[in-house]
């Protein structure tokens, strides 16, 4: 079963510029959503992209309305277009693709396109592919919003015109329509075929005299072609040579063009070449420019550096010579200082030397006591005499440098001649330094001497560099000034040259112009020719003047015989067998006359048994759903005039469950809803389709009649695709698939799908 696979709108009504897809599958769908927020406009879409010819239909004046308009301040869609993809996988629609997509786009001026498979298409080729498949005329597949209302409130004749479409009358109204024009048509001819006969012997008096008009107009007009061809002939030669004394004008002009710019193409390597020339003196001068100067102040500013460092380093010489003879004078005084102290310091090494050989005494004197054996106390007594002998030895000596500063009232303490050995070691050492730095120092004066004097050498001669620099500079700018001027020559001959061979161009596009004028001229002369060739004579004329005038002489006489009936000789012989033949026709015309009555009267026969036949398709649907929709009810179609069922209307008698019989205008809001839908559903069963769209039929049942009508939506779509536009929650419930609608608040509508799973 072929199946709409999904439906995509763009820019329609209130689904805005963004493209909205909604994803369809077999079975029942239900769209869902508050009022005013866009679910009427889905199902709208639907009958849009189908081919509906009515934008009223569609809640809209004119067919540009349902163009989003931007909403509440947004940007408006420039076209509204709706794209519906079938499921094709079957082969039942006649395109060879699994999915077949059709496009309707309606732009700004109103007017609509239609595309299958992106391939654009006529209108009727969507409703030829998608007849008797996806819709059928009358089929009422498609319910619009306020349909259900509408049955409700019509009268029973368009009720019973509902059936005449169903049943095709309009075919067989239009068969007998055409039956009585063809029948009026034979009425007129049968009516003037008799002043025809009477007519045809009065021509034929008058085909004398056009016989003889024929045969002069036939000479005249050979004689017209001959002049014609004739001055085609004449005229023809002067376009050629007019065409050849052109072409020698372009010759020469092409000529003279390529010489100009031969010229202008050596006047141009001239200039090339002098640009080049003064591109090159003007590096040649920036670079010796900024090269010498640059030289100069490098050098001088080196000097300038040098002899500041010159300067420093000299200061710092001074410095440090003047600190190292500083040194050198605590040196000295600490010297003497130490070398008057040399006794105190003979003690200090005395009293050393003494305490070590009283340890050695204690020591040894502490082995006396402990020690047992004689031999080892010998020893120990040898080692003691020994100690005490350098201890005498020592004494005196202490006597004697005791003797020598007997006199002093200070004795300095050994930690102070330390102090100074030590301060004397280090301002040795530090001195030492400031002579090796002074040495570096000497070095790097003379250094800084012998670079001064080269840096003077090169400032020297870079200086008559510079002068003779800035020589071949002026030399230079000398040079590039007499090319200037030469190149402005150059180019101003170049403009000249330009602006001849413009004029040449000028000349030569021209002549060509004019050329292309003739050789079209010519060409259709030359077509002429062909076919007028054959009229010319052996020796045509060929004064073009004296062959103008003589054309329009004959002309002139030419249009004083029209108008000319050539056919006149083979006329007037055919007007008697014309005669016959028309009487003829006159009597197949009565046959005809008869026939076609005949026919009329058969269509009506027809038409009745038609119309009649679903008629009764359509009332026993229509009982049977109306008592499944109302247990316990029933209801009936019944024909105002059954002997003459096209000629009155069709009312609706219902009897719900406890009620007695009720014509529709006499029912309860409730009732008529059921009533309605019951009716719209047997409409649907009588020519079955593979999608129903349905917009609100629901929206006047009664809680209980909805569930059974959701039921028969439900049991429906098991054969047929269908999709509903509802707000009540019973045909919610019997949906297989839930999509809902809202509106956000810059009033474009979005669509979102409902995750029925585990819901049921």
């Amino acid at each position: 079963m072929v199946y709409v696979s999904k439906i995509e709108l763009r820019g329609f009504k209130s689904f805005g510029n963004k493209k909205t897809v909604l994803p369809l599958s077999p079975g029942l769908t239900a769209i869902v959503g508050p009022n005013g927020c866009g679910k009427s406009n889905v199902i709208e879409a639907f009958s849009f992209v189908l081919g509906q010819l009515s934008a009223k239909t569609m809640r809209a004046e004119k067919f540009s309305d349902l163009i989003f308009n931007g909403g509440n301040g947004g940007r408006a869609a420039p076209f509204a277009e709706v794209s519906l993809y079938l499921d094709n996988s079957r082969g039942e629609l006649p395109v060879d693709a699994k999915t077949v997509k059709i496009s309707r786009r309606v732009s700004r001026n109103g007017k609509c396109a239609y595309w299958i498979n992106n391939k654009r298409v006529p209108r009727q080729r969507v409703i030829e592919l998608l007849g008797g498949i996806i819709s059928s005329a009358g089929g009422y597949n498609f319910i619009m919003q306020g349909d259900v209302d509408r049955f409700i409130k019509m009268s029973s004749l368009e009720r019973r015109r509902i059936v005449d479409d169903m049943a095709g009358v309009a075919e067989f109204d239009e068969k007998k329509e055409k039956a009585i024009s063809e029948l009026e048509k034979v009425e007129s001819h049968l009516q003037t075929m008799k002043a025809a006969l009477g007519e045809i012997e009065r021509q034929m008096e008058s085909l004398r005299s056009q016989r003889d008009d024929a045969i002069r107009f036939k000479e005249l007009k050979k004689q017209l072609e001959e002049a014609r061809a004739s001055l085609l002939f004449t005229r023809r030669d002067s376009h050629r040579r007019k065409i050849s004394k052109l072409q020698e004008k372009l010759d020469r002009e092409n000529e003279l063009l390529g010489g100009l710019r031969e010229k202008r193409e050596k006047l141009e390597a001239d200039r090339e070449k002098l640009e080049k020339e003064e591109e090159k003196l003007t590096k040649f001068i920036e670079k010796e420019g900024s090269s010498g100067l640059t030289t100069v102040q490098k050098l001088s500013e080196r000097l300038h550096t040098l002899r500041e460092t010159l300067i420093l380093t000299r200061e710092r010489y001074m410095s440090l010579e003047e600190r190292a003879k500083d040194l050198g004078e605590r040196i000295k005084k600490i010297s003497e200082e130490l070398e008057r102290r040399g006794d105190l310091r003979a003690l200090t090494e005395l009293s050393s030397e003494f305490s070590r050989l009283r340890r050695s005494f204690d020591e040894l004197a502490k082995r006396f006591e402990e020690e047992k054996s004689p031999l080892a106390i010998k020893e120990i007594l040898s080692e003691l005499r020994g100690v005490l002998s350098r201890m005498h030895s020592i004494i005196d000596e202490v006597n004697i440098q005791l003797k020598k500063v007997l006199f002093e009232e200070m004795k300095p303490p050994r930690e102070k001649i330390e102090n100074k050995i030590e301060e004397l070691r280090e301002l040795r050492a530090e001195h030492r330094v400031l002579v090796k730095q002074q040495r570096e120092l000497e070095e790097m004066i003379n250094e800084f001497e012998r670079k001064i004097k080269e840096t003077r050498k090169s400032l020297e001669v870079a200086k008559m560099s510079e002068k003779e620099t800035k020589k071949s500079i002026r030399d230079a700018r000398k040079k590039r000034q007499k090319l200037q001027v030469k190149l402005s020559q150059v180019k101003n001959r170049i403009l000249q040259i330009s602006d001849k061979i413009d004029g040449v161009k000028d000349r030569l596009e021209s002549y060509r112009v004019e050329k292309a004028g003739l050789e079209a001229e010519l060409k259709m002369l030359e077509s002429e020719w062909e076919k007028l060739k054959n009229k010319a004579p052996e020796k045509p004329m060929t004064n073009v003047y004296n062959l103008e005038r003589r054309i329009r002489k004959i002309e002139s006489e030419l249009e004083a015989l029209e108008p000319v009936n050539m056919k006149a000789p083979q006329e007037y012989e055919m007007t008697k067998r014309r005669y016959n033949s028309e009487r003829e026709r006159y009597d197949k015309l009565v046959s005809e006359k008869q026939a076609l009555m005949d026919f009329m009267e058969e269509i009506e026969r027809k038409k009745t048994e038609v119309f009649m036949e679903t008629f009764d398709k359509i009332s026993k649907n229509f009982t049977k759903i109306f008592e499944t929709l109302s247990p316990g009810g029933t209801a009936e179609l019944v024909l105002e005039n059954p002997n003459a069922p096209l000629e009155g209307g069709l009312e609706i008698e219902a009897r719900p469950a406890g009620k007695r019989v009720l014509r529709a205008d006499a029912m309860s809001g409730g009732e008529k809803a059921l009533t309605a839908v019951a009716f719209i559903f047997a409409l649907q069963r009588v020519k079955p389709a593979t999608i129903y769209v349905m917009d609100e039929i629901d929206a006047h049942l009664d809680p209980q009649n909805l569930k059974r009508v959701a039921k028969m939506l439900k049991e429906s779509s098991k054969k047929s695709q269908t999709i509903v536009a509802t707000l009540r929650d019973p045909v919610m419930s019997a949906a297989d698939r839930l999509f809902g609608v809202n509106m956000d608040k810059n009033g474009e509508s979005h669509i979102v799908s409902v995750e029925l799973t585990g819901t049921k």
